[in-house]
């Protein structure tokens, strides 16, 4: 239900129509509804460490989408994020499916997409640590530690672990060494006594990594 747009077809009922903010359900919902989100979120009277933001930023109307929509979109979202709270560790970003373009397609074995790591990058500079902004660009995932804490927050890309993803379907086990890397970040954590949080927008799709399953499954 895409009842927002200006090609959208009229309601049946007004239950079913959107309001201001948008429509509970299947409604993508309209920019000024992100930005009460925001301000809501930076508002509140009590501490707040931080806030995870788990992707899929731009709207579902697949039909009507290209790269320069989708960083529109992008670059909207998170400079009115980042106008509210810029300071490193405030936000924890990672992408959606619904990001790329098109939907659901990330090629790791190739610059292709590389158009969309290169703007999240420069769109995420206010909240990661160079070394995490290193790894965003080659990987589309980071590590860090969270300020002042032994709390490490790992973003992983999903396109990699994503069974839609058709450049996924060569048989490869750990596209862009993404298992091998994250191994290496849990192993550390582990020896530095760690805490550590895993942001993905979804969990990795075992039916993509066979030969991998049994360290996913761990």
């Amino acid at each position: 239900m895409f009842c927002c747009r200006v090609d959208s077809p009229m309601a049946a009922n007004k239950e079913d129509a959107a309001g201001f903010f948008g429509h509970v359900g299947s409604c993508d919902i309209p920019p000024r509804t992100a930005d009460s989100l925001f301000d809501f979120m930076f508002s509140l009277n009590f501490p707040v460490e931080f806030f995870a933001y788990l992707g899929d930023t731009p709207a579902h109307d697949t039909y009507n989408q290209s790269p320069s929509k989708q960083m529109e979109v992008m670059e909207y979202v998170f400079r009115s994020l980042g106008a509210r709270r810029n300071t490193t560790g405030a936000v924890y970003p990672v992408l959606g499916n619904h990001d790329t373009f098109p939907c659901d397609h990330y090629d790791p074995y190739s610059d292709l997409h590389q158009w969309l790591l290169n703007n999240v990058t420069r769109l995420w500079q206010p909240w990661l640590l160079n070394s995490s902004l290193t790894t965003l660009k080659t990987k589309g995932a980071y590590s860090q530690l969270h300020p002042g804490t032994a709390l490490r927050i790992i973003g992983l890309n999903p396109f990699v672990m994503l069974s839609p993803n058709p450049h996924l379907w060569g048989g490869r086990s750990d596209p862009l060494d993404i298992l091998s890397w994250l191994e290496e970040q849990l192993d550390r954590s582990e020896k530095d006594e760690e805490s550590v949080l895993i942001l993905s927008h979804e969990s990795p799709e075992i039916s993509i990594m066979n030969p991998r399953k049994q360290y996913i499954n761990q």
